[in-house]
């Protein structure tokens, strides 16, 4: 039997002007509750259609597929599902996101980093604000468990909708090229939107470099006339940015002095890294707030000097105080796995979820490796990210291996991470030999284990009193830090774990 069929104009309008009300929206049947609009999405592995029938019986009251469906629920039927659900999803949830400024980054590496850091200055100043990324989402006080860097247009116009509610006035979401290309980001008018940089990375999705860099270039093509581009020109992807609409671009750099804001003198003190900051005089006479001349970072590294640029320019363009914006840079505790530093036994220990070309340049660079012993590099190749990816990620760290390889004894050991990572996660055996066979080009020794746990406790077998040890790779890599330490409590008790047979 069918029930009624109705368009989505009337659907639109009638939601709109409360003629009907639903309690949520979702594209995931298992999450429908009373009331809820379940909007079916054809998916890589699966089909939303087939699971309509359940999303009824779990209480949906309506729901929007892309072909005639026996229902006894009023049913729309459109082209394109996924290009709906976030227009649906906007009025279903108040139109929260236009009560909100918000604020998106996007770019391969620094989002995660971007967003924690902004994040900690509006925890330092008296407005209220909201973060939605890849560790968590902060939702008033309470931290949500996150498991997309950009979630589905109907999570993430709720999350909107909770921050409304908890008072919040400021959004600060990372949106990544899948997220943009999946229309997740869709109806977002963003106030403001920075770019970091663009290096090879989510092949798998988009297939090509020409590709994924068009992508990210459709994001700032469709972006609202009055939201402002803050663009890290020192990547040549920002220079032609800026050209798409240079009276709302303000610039950011390191190299660069005719920058917006420039970030000179950036030096290491020991404990914090420092660099002066210079603006233009269009941003001096555009901002009314206190503009501040130094900044200082718990972390290092050059990449980091340029998130944190960006991060002045957007806090600034809502008026916090320079001397906020200080004060949440200083105070700025990085998230996990991004450039964490520990230390276990006199091994300095830098674990950073690295998985691209460019962070895993970003993170070796930084550090200086006249003052350690051995270096010992644990990498977990990344699964279901494209051959070339790999074959780039490898590249760079061979490179890196053979530029210091005569300063240093460099002791490489390489995981597939097999027993921690998921199916999604999983390193094809063509994406280990891309790998592998950059380091063997280059002739940099390397031990291979196929499991964590035995390549964390082999690299920790290594090292002794003042090496340098550093944990980089993505998923695979996330429990690299919690084996360290189960290896140093058992050491600490004069006990030996048995690897197994």
């Amino acid at each position: 039997m069918s029930a009624l069929t109705l368009s989505l104009q009337e659907l639109l309008e009638g939601i709109q002007n409360k003629s009907f009300t639903f309690s949520g929206i979702t594209h995931n049947s298992r999450k429908v509750q009373d009331n809820f609009i379940f909007v079916a999405l054809r998916g890589k592995k699966t089909d939303g259609h087939r699971y309509i029938e359940d999303a009824i019986k779990r209480g949906a009251s309506l729901v929007v597929t892309e072909e005639p469906v026996q229902s006894f629920v009023p049913c729309v039927i459109v082209p394109n599902t996924r290009r709906i659900l976030p227009k649906l999803s906007d009025v279903v949830y108040d139109k929260a996101a236009e009560k909100l400024f918000v604020i998106g980054i996007t770019g391969s590496n620094g989002k995660t980093t971007i967003a924690h850091m902004l994040d900690s200055i509006y925890q330092h100043s008296a407005i209220s604000s909201g973060l939605i990324g890849t560790v968590y989402n902060r939702i008033g006080n309470e931290i949500v468990p996150s498991s997309l860097t950009t979630p589905e247009s109907c999570d993430l116009h709720r999350m909107f909708k909770q921050m409304i509610d908890c008072g919040s006035t400021v959004a600060v979401i990372e949106v990544s090229a899948q997220g943009f290309a999946m229309n997740r980001v869709d109806c977002v008018p963003f106030r403001v939107a920075i770019f970091t940089n663009i290096t090879a990375d989510h092949l798998d999705f988009h297939r090509s470099m020409k590709n994924y860099i068009a992508t990210k270039y459709r994001f700032f093509e469709t972006l609202p006339p009055f939201c402002w581009r803050i663009i890290n020109i020192d990547d040549v992807h920002g220079r032609h940015l800026c050209s798409l609409n240079p009276a709302m671009s303000l610039t950011t750099s390191s190299k660069n002095p005719q920058a917006d804001v420039f970030a000179s003198n950036p030096f290491w003190t020991g404990e914090r890294l420092r660099f002066n900051v210079l603006y233009s005089s269009r941003m001096r006479q555009l901002i009314s707030a206190s503009l501040p001349d130094v900044i200082e970072l718990p972390i290092p590294g050059e990449h980091n000097v340029n998130n944190a640029v960006s991060v002045l320019a957007a806090a600034l363009l809502t008026n916090i105080p320079g001397e906020i914006i200080v004060q949440g840079l200083r105070n700025y505790s990085t998230p996990a796995r991004r450039m964490e530093f520990f230390e276990r036994q006199g091994v300095q220990i830098v674990d950073d979820t690295a998985m691209n070309p460019g962070s895993i340049h970003s993170v070796l660079k930084t550090f200086d490796m006249n003052h350690c012993g051995k270096v010992i590099i644990v990498f977990a190749i990344r699964g279901n990210r494209s051959v070339e990816v790999n074959r780039q990620n490898g590249q760079v760290l061979a490179e890196w291996c053979e530029e210091n390889q005569l300063r240093r004894s460099i002791h490489v050991v390489v995981t597939t991470s097999e027993e921690v990572v998921g199916e999604n996660d999983k390193v094809s055996f063509a994406e280990k030999v891309a790998f592998l066979h950059e380091l063997q080009l280059r002739n940099i020794p390397f031990v291979f284990r196929p499991f964590l746990q035995e390549s964390i406790e082999y690299a920790w077998s290594q090292a002794n009193d003042g090496d340098l040890m550093f944990l980089l790779g993505a998923q695979g890599m996330d429990l690299g830090r919690n084996i360290i330490e189960d290896i140093v409590c058992w050491q600490s008790k004069g006990l030996h774990r048995l690897s197994p047979l």
